[in-house]
């Protein structure tokens, strides 16, 4: 579920296709371009990194990673299987599209030609995915800037909340809901972010004037960071060499108002950062009775403060002339060697174990019990000689 505001199951997978090189060496099939296995491999990792850090609240900037894995031609695998019958699934779901259909066939035989010299592969990452949400750029209506603004917003909050920068902001690269409610008052819409190859961390230096600044509220000077700071500029693949986005208006100006929208975005921007607060406070409120379902990392912790509780409650019964003496619970765990469970107490300073499994008597009221009917056997023998 991706709402606590809607009941709908993810039943939609996004598949992206990479084309990589195994030997750092350029290589392009129509119009995808090569990239280095490592660069596939740190794609994955960044974007699970955004997931997990941006899940606190149900409502992640990206989607999960149900699957990931690159092509070896060099072994034969029931891995390289599985890719193989994904890919020819995807061809044949794309028939109608012809371009992609006839892309994804000659990757297929690219790889069968360059099997011996293992030097062309393809990685597949599927992510999971609600079916109502299409690209931003394919948005053409009245909603538009509404989105605009939201798409603004998430591209912050992955600043804000994880310390990437995006890098590739296209409106491809933009999904929007247009059915998806409750995140932002009464303003109906929801997106997230794909496509993390260009993803990297953003210098402390400038994290930190990102962050003074969204508290603050100036969300113009963060988009204004976001377009013209060189320390964030992209990198052509496979080259060291950087463009300023401003060098591709086309692709990434639609980030940055004209000056005259300025002000009135920058407040509408506000309207929206306030809203979320209180869908996050909503969160918080239905998770208030049972944390662990919504924080990964105190899962444990919620798990241990349950166990503990056990002990300190659950208290066996101490013999009659035991009561009088004060009585002091010890919080001890089962033993491995001991797997029953073993409450320990303090008496007179000393410390003796009860254990529920023998009826709760300790070992030195068993030994004085032993030796009260030892003198009762004898004393009856006694009894029985004289008679």
């Amino acid at each position: 579920m991706r709402s606590i505001y809607k009941d709908k199951e993810v039943r939609t997978i996004i598949v992206k296709l990479s084309l990589i090189n195994l030997n750092n060496k350029e290589f392009k099939i129509g119009p995808l371009t090569s990239v280095p296995l490592k660069s596939f491999e740190n794609e994955v990792k960044i974007q699970t990194d955004i997931f997990n850090k941006t899940i606190d609240h149900l409502d992640p900037i990206c989607p999960s990673i149900v699957y990931s894995n690159h092509y070896n031609s060099s072994i034969s695998s029931d891995k390289n299987k599985l890719l193989k019958k994904i890919l020819y699934i995807i061809r044949d779901k794309v028939k109608h599209q012809v371009l992609l259909h006839k892309l994804i066939s000659d990757i297929m035989s690219k790889l069968s030609q360059n099997k011996k010299e293992n030097i062309h592969s393809f990685g597949l990452i599927g992510m999971e995915m609600m079916d109502d949400y299409t690209t931003l750029y394919k948005v053409n209506n009245s909603y538009k800037d509404v989105y605009e603004l939201i798409a603004r917003l998430r591209l912050i909050e992955l600043a804000v909340k994880t310390g990437y920068t995006h890098s590739d902001y296209h409106q491809g690269n933009i999904l929007v809901s247009p059915n998806m409610s409750g995140y932002y008052g009464s303003k109906i819409g929801h997106v997230i972010l794909i496509d993390f190859g260009y993803t990297k961390k953003i210098p402390d230096e400038i994290l930190d004037a990102i962050r003074k600044m969204y508290e603050e509220n100036n969300f113009y000077g963060i988009l204004d960071v976001f377009y013209n700071e060189d320390a964030l500029s992209n990198t052509f693949p496979n080259s060291s060499d950087t463009y300023s986005f401003s060098e591709y208006p086309d692709l990434y100006s639609w980030i940055m108002p004209s000056e005259n929208l300025m002000k009135s975005m920058n407040d509408e921007m506000l309207l929206l950062k306030n809203a979320y607060i209180e869908y996050e406070k909503k969160v918080e409120k239905v998770s208030l009775g049972n944390k662990a379902l919504f924080s990964y990392g105190k899962v444990e912790e919620k798990k241990e403060e349950v166990e503990e509780k056990k002990y300190v409650d659950v208290i066996p019964p101490v013999e009659e002339h035991v009561k009088q003496v004060q009585v002091k619970p010890i919080q001890v765990k089962p033993n491995e060697a001991n797997p029953v469970q073993v409450k320990q107490y303090v008496f007179e300073g000393k410390r003796k174990e009860i254990s529920p499994a023998i009826g709760g008597k300790s070992k030195q009221t068993k030994r004085k019990n032993k030796q009260s009917k030892h003198k009762q056997t004898k004393r009856k023998n006694k009894q029985t000689k004289r008679k």
